[in-house]
């Protein structure tokens, strides 16, 4: 039967469990270092698509704004007058 879970006050680890202990330790970390590389490469790949959207978000943006700037400059601009109005009836 596994032994209880126990705390450091309980019991202390001599050194040849710590030993064993950072040996476990390492054997896991290698076991997951292939995988973490991965997520690693999927993680940023996944991020600079985000950016990608953003930067291209951004610029539609601004080329929305600029082509309603310029659409309230035309419309802003009053209308030239007629060279020849009609007078005015009576």
């Amino acid at each position: 039967m596994p032994e209880p879970n126990t705390t450091s006050a309980d019991q202390t680890a001599t050194p040849e469990q710590i030993k064993e202990m950072r040996e476990k330790m390492m054997t896991h970390y290698e076991e997951q270092m292939p995988l973490m590389e991965k997520e690693l490469a999927f993680e940023t790949l996944a991020a600079n698509i985000e950016e990608q959207r953003l930067r291209r978000f951004k610029n539609k943006l601004s080329i929305t704004q600029l082509m309603a700037s310029v659409q309230d400059k035309k419309e802003a601009v009053p209308s030239q007058p007629d060279k020849n109005p009609e007078p005015p009836k009576p």
